[in-house]
């Protein structure tokens, strides 16, 4: 008994007619009367009570409907989700970023892919970026976002942000325009921990040396974000990506640097090999609204 047999079982069984369950079916009446016999020859049992006025259900027939349908319906459900997953429309995509990707371009890029994406399974997890390489090498993320220098053919990247560096300072600070980070030497430097090659704080130790300072006192924290709450409880001050400028929180202000380091280049990171559909419609999706 295969899939086609239940489908005709399933026509008969709601027409209770073998004539229009044909029609429907589009198939000749007498094939669909021999594929009944054949189902219930396999079977061992009568499905439907046949006479010449009308064409019932038995027992054993009013029993398979229920099955039939939950089993037909379940096939189509997979059918419809492995085309939606060979498509690229759906699947489980596992996201990894750094708090400064959450400021900037990628917010209307989650929601553009939920819009043309609505049977993906999202899953967005913000950790260090030597924690999203791994998990990436590993197949556990399908992408990263954060600020790296990439070594080794395994992976693929782009430039999702290329931007300076701003300085946040508690609200007190008196002065407008650009300011020279020699002013804060005696300041604790609050710094997202390093990562090896990986990572913010390199581009905030290069704007101190540019200046010829190093910073008197550094408090590592884990975010960007949780640096700039921290400088509005006056732990000091901190150098972030001139993106956080949106972020408002009360008791910090921003300002430029005058002697600007490179550009901080959040990128996105993937690996060569996924060949996940849903990985290909995302990045395109990536690529085109960084370059909008």
């Amino acid at each position: 008994m295969d899939v086609r047999h239940m489908r005709y079982f399933l026509g008969v069984a709601e027409q209770l007619h073998f004539r229009r369950a044909a029609e429907l079916l589009h198939i000749s009446q007498p094939s669909l009367s021999q594929q009944i016999q054949q189902m219930e020859n396999e079977l061992g049992v009568v499905l439907f009570a046949r006479s010449k006025r009308k064409v019932e259900l038995t027992e054993a027939g009013k029993a398979m409907l229920d099955r039939a349908r939950r089993i037909l319906s379940q096939i189509d459900e997979a059918v419809q989700t492995v085309g939606d997953i060979g498509r690229g429309n759906a699947g489980r995509f596992n996201i990894g970023f750094v708090s400064a990707a959450l400021v900037g371009v990628l917010p209307n890029v989650f929601k553009r892919f939920r819009s043309e994406c609505p049977s993906a399974d999202l899953q967005l997890y913000e950790c260090e970026p030597e924690r999203q390489i791994d998990g990436i090498l590993r197949g556990e993320l399908n992408v990263g976002f954060m600020h790296a220098t990439l070594e080794g053919s395994k992976l693929a990247s782009f430039i999702v942000q290329p931007e300076g560096l701003v300085v946040a300072l508690p609200a007190e600070f008196k002065g407008k325009g650009p300011v020279d980070l020699r002013r804060f030497s005696d300041q604790t430097s609050i710094i997202p921990s390093p990562f090896s090659l990986h990572g913010f704080s390199d581009h905030v130790y290069r704007a101190y040396e540019l200046v010829g300072i190093t910073p008197s006192k550094v408090l590592s924290v884990r975010s960007i974000m949780i640096g700039i709450h921290l400088v509005a409880a006056g732990m000091g001050i901190a150098v972030v990506p001139a993106c956080f400028t949106a972020l408002k929180v009360e008791g910090v202000i921003y300002r430029p640097i005058k002697v600007q380091p490179p550009r901080a280049e959040l990128r996105a990171i993937w690996r060569h090999d996924d060949e996940s559909m849903l990985l290909k419609r995302f990045v395109k999706i990536l690529h085109e609204s960084c370059h909008s």
